[in-house]
């Protein structure tokens, strides 16, 4: 336990924190007199190594707010997710939890109200192709209270919907959708005691026909201002050989008000691009300099790619970095999920986590998962760690943060094939983070389309 007096916003410990969660609150002074009334109670993350710069990463799946990582699915089965709640001895087997629609996507938003406890988004994928999120409370038993907020406003439908973090630094997670197709923008909507309310819309920078907005992300404080980042992609239509740029958007109050603010930078696309963003992430901070970093994928005449952009005080660097696969037989799929791994092995770097698929004579499918570890130049060369006789679109893998508060970050995974007898759908299996950087597998005793990260 320790108290500490603050003055403003800001307060220094006289120690370094140490690795792990960390729950706060707040009490009144006025003069000598300590207030008795106290705050909620809120947590945030130390990593394990100290950074120059501060750093905001974004969320971890913690519906419940006690510390360890939640690990959660979709599920073939209408209006249910699986839920498995982190602890000291590992994720329990998944329960079926009922949710109020359909489910298709989720996507752990953070903190949207200030009650400590961090909210999800669950697209409702009633009507084709298209999601009407909505946001579903987390309390002190998790996901058990019909408790949720429908993202009020005119044409809320989305194909993609993103946690941001903190945009305008009011204490608030913040979310963004995008909403391609005829309206071609991005809908901000941010936290308060309340739940979310919608901010400014920002429409495509380009004047070409496309697809503004088909894939977007959060990628936490790329510049280091204490505020989230996100960008957004764009797929132009015509000819194959015009892959347009990704577009960064700073966090900034003017978000929440307007007028809708043009991008801070056009990231563009390397010379031999025919698409450029058609997935991007949050890498995390793969560097550990304590400003959060960026992956997008893309596809050549041969085959796909993804890239690394370190963030910079001017925001994501203009210099780019191609990851390589292990060998000429494999290739990075065309589109298909990469994602941060967080710290798996605790050396305070984060990780990436990236499928590939292998060239075969015989056209039988082969996907292999491939961990990238952090360091301070950027990223190692990977190590396989996952194979399956599947195509590599039947693979999900994602970085949850710490489920078991070993101090090393947790991999949840679903093949579908081998593990599961439905096309898509997969068994949910928990690979522990370790110094040696992945323990055994764990069956979590379900199936899932996808995980929320």
């Amino acid at each position: 336990m320790m108290t500490l007096e603050a003055i403003g916003d800001r307060v220094r410990t006289p120690t370094e924190l140490p690795p792990g969660p960390i729950f706060w609150r707040l009490r009144g002074i006025a003069g000598e007199d300590v207030g008795s009334a106290t705050s909620r109670v809120w947590q945030f993350h130390v990593r394990a190594r100290s950074s120059p710069n501060e750093s905001s990463l974004g969320p971890i799946v913690d519906v419940n707010g006690d510390g360890y990582a939640d690990v959660i699915g979709s599920t073939a089965v209408p209006r249910t997710i699986t839920v498995s709640h982190g602890g000291p001895s590992g994720p329990p087997a998944a329960a079926y939890v009922d949710v109020p629609e359909t489910n298709s996507q989720i996507v752990s938003a953070g903190d949207m109200n200030g009650d400590g406890f961090g909210e999800l988004v669950i697209g409702d994928a009633r009507l084709r192709n298209v999601q009407r999120p909505y946001v579903w409370r987390g309390t002190p038993r998790g996901l058990v209270d019909p408790m949720y907020w429908p993202l009020e406003g005119e044409n809320v439908e989305s194909y993609v919907t993103s946690a941001v973090g903190d945009m305008d630094g009011d204490g608030y997670a913040d979310l963004v959708i995008g909403q391609p197709g005829t309206l071609r923008r991005v809908q901000t909507y941010f936290g308060s005691p309340t739940g979310p309310i919608a901010g400014v819309a920002i429409s495509a920078p380009m004047t070409e026909q496309g697809e503004w907005a088909s894939s977007i992300a959060g990628v936490g404080d790329v510049n280091g201002d204490g505020r989230g980042d996100f960008l957004v992609g764009y797929q132009g239509q015509g000819a194959m050989d015009t892959a347009a740029p990704v577009a960064l958007y700073l966090g900034s109050a003017a978000l929440r008000t307007g007028p809708p603010p043009v991008p801070d930078a056009l990231l563009m696309p390397p010379p031999d691009a025919l698409r450029f963003g058609t997935r991007i992430w949050n890498a995390g901070d793969v560097n550990g300099d304590g400003l959060t970093d960026a992956l997008i994928s893309g596809f050549t005449r041969s085959d796909g790619f993804v890239e690394l952009r370190l963030g910079s005080s001017s925001g994501l660097a203009a210099s780019r970095v191609r990851l390589v696969a292990p060998d000429d037989r494999w290739v990075f799929p065309m589109g298909y999920d990469a994602s941060a791994a967080h710290d798996v092995n605790g050396d305070g770097f984060d990780d990436v986590l990236i499928p590939l698929e292998v060239r075969t004579d015989s056209g039988a499918p082969l996907a292999r998962i491939q961990l990238y570890l952090g360091n301070e130049r950027g990223l190692d060369p990977p190590t396989a760690i996952l194979a399956a006789n599947i195509y590599v679109s039947d693979a999900s893998c994602h970085g949850v943060g710490d489920i078991n508060g070993d101090g090393f970050d947790d991999i949840v995974f679903k093949f579908a094939g081998p593990f599961g007898a439905v096309p898509n759908i997969g068994r949910m299996y928990w690979l522990a983070g370790t110094p040696g950087v992945i323990g055994p597998r764990m069956d979590l005793g379900a199936s899932c389309y996808d995980f929320a990260h």
